[in-house]
């Protein structure tokens, strides 16, 4: 705590006034998500950036302006891109079911591995594209309201 300029630690306070919560306390079981291919053939789509907030999506308009953490309309062009290379990552994985975590890291991975510019865009020079963090594109991807993209299943 600042007190007129001066760090007071208040730790024990603020354990004494706090509930208490028990470390062992349970969330359960979150069940993987799975794209549909279906849903993400964007490549005969017709897509536009219209603001940083705002993707075209054929005739779907995708509201983007719940993800705070955009800051600038390459960021959106980024995660078009990413949309697009999700939906050839889902089809080259058809034949056994990629979650959507799967999918993140294998898009964040080809970024890491060929950069931004060759595996979001590759043979095509994008002077606005910035790299979206895998949480806006699931953002994106989840915002996306086309038959209902994300299909949940409990893998036991």
């Amino acid at each position: 705590m600042m007190d007129h300029y001066q760090c007071i630690d208040v730790t024990e306070r603020a354990h004494e006034i706090s509930p208490k919560v028990s470390a062992s306390c349970n969330f359960g079981i979150l069940s993987p998500r799975f794209p549909k291919a279906s849903c993400l053939n964007f490549s005969n789509l017709k897509t536009k950036v219209r603001t940083k907030n705002i993707i075209e999506f054929g005739d779907v308009e995708l509201d983007l302006s719940g993800l705070e953490q955009l800051v600038n309309i390459g960021q959106t062009n980024g995660i078009i891109a990413a949309l697009k290379q999700l939906s050839k990552i889902s089809e080259s994985s058809m034949s056994k079911s990629i979650s959507l975590h799967e999918a993140m890291c294998v898009l964040d991975q080809q970024i890491e591995d060929h950069g931004l510019q060759e595996s979001l865009s590759p043979g095509y020079f994008h002077g606005n594209l910035f790299k979206p963090r895998i949480y806006e594109i699931a953002g994106a991807l989840n915002r996306l309201r086309k038959d209902g993209c994300l299909v949940q299943r409990n893998v036991n």
